[in-house]
């Protein structure tokens, strides 16, 4: 196996479309075995994605493979008040 690079990022959900990136990390890599891990602080005067109500942000992970197409995964949707 082959450390691969990859990105993460934070993005506000609404209805219509979701908002752009309030915290993101790139370029990252994982390690020989494909594996990954990351942490960062987003603050919450960036999580307060809503000028009302709660708001609900989610995290996406894509990874670039050499070679081949990258791949998108989804994280569940958090909601809250910031």
């Amino acid at each position: 196996m082959v450390a691969t690079t990859y990105s993460v990022k934070i993005l506000g959900e609404d209805g219509w479309f979701d908002d752009t990136p309030v915290c993101d990390a790139w370029p990252l890599t994982t390690d020989a075995n494909g594996n990954y891990w990351h942490q960062w602080t987003c603050t919450g005067a960036l999580l307060n994605e809503d000028w009302e109500g709660q708001d609900e942000n989610y995290a996406k992970l894509t990874v670039f493979p050499s070679g081949a197409k990258s791949h998108v995964v989804r994280s569940n949707t958090v909601k809250g008040y910031y």
